[in-house]
């Protein structure tokens, strides 16, 4: 039984396909077998798996499954003898798309910009998750401070702000690992690479490992994580 981590978040630009990339590289070299299921209708995270069978780099599996057919691969890819861990990567202000793939996970990892308006877009997670909490209790959801930047003083107070938001909140863990606004970060896309082989000894990297590395350990300790 495959564990299925979903990367959400109801507003455009936080960092989800990035977020999904680097998961699914940084879990692989664990290593877990993984695959990836692309949801948005952008197709950035396809778009960049194409580009790295141009440079010649090992692509990874990734379904392009429309909504139609949504339950039935996610089902048939979490009952697969093969697979360890599926990461799907969804659009940005598509709630129907975003709650049916929420639906159908055991875990969803959330990236939250630390802005005012990304703030502001976080009550509206608040909301999403008690929708699903309604029918959907044990889905374990994961937060962390994406792009942070140390000079700017929202960036300082950001985790604990979003822990504010969600400290009612059952099976919500707000991560410790907070990853950085780096040039690396903004390159490596383009380049058909993870972080990991385009800046291996950079700060990002290292922290994407950390995040990975707290990620595993929550669904570790959530009851419906099949295999990690």
């Amino acid at each position: 039984m495959a564990t299925i981590i979903t990367v959400a978040n109801q507003k455009g630009g936080p960092g989800k396909t990035t977020t999904a990339i680097n998961m699914a590289c940084g879990l692989l070299d664990v290593p877990y077998r993984v695959q990836v299921v692309d949801v948005d209708p952008q197709a950035t995270l396809t778009k960049w798996n194409v580009l790295r069978g141009k440079f010649g780099l090992k692509q990874l599996i990734v379904h392009n499954i429309p909504k139609g057919l949504l339950e039935e691969e996610l089902t048939a890819l979490r009952r697969s003898s093969t697979v360890d861990i599926v990461i799907v990567d969804c659009p940005g202000n598509i709630q129907d798309l975003t709650l049916a793939a929420v639906e159908l996970s055991d875990a969803v990892l959330c990236p939250v910009r630390a802005t005012a308006f990304d703030f502001e877009a976080t009550k509206d997670i608040v909301r999403f998750t008690n929708t699903v909490r309604g029918q959907h209790p044990d889905i374990q959801f994961m937060l962390f401070v994406n792009a942070k930047h140390p000079s700017r003083n929202i960036d300082k107070t950001a985790k604990d702000e979003i822990r504010r938001l969600f400290e009612r909140h059952e099976n919500t863990t707000v991560l410790e690992t907070e990853i950085p606004d780096a040039a690396a970060i903004a390159e490596f896309g383009g380049t058909g690479q993870s972080i990991f082989e385009y800046a291996p000894k950079s700060a990002a990297s290292r922290l994407y490992k950390k995040l990975i590395r707290e990620v595993v350990l929550c669904l570790a300790q959530s009851p419906v994580a099949a295999s990690v």
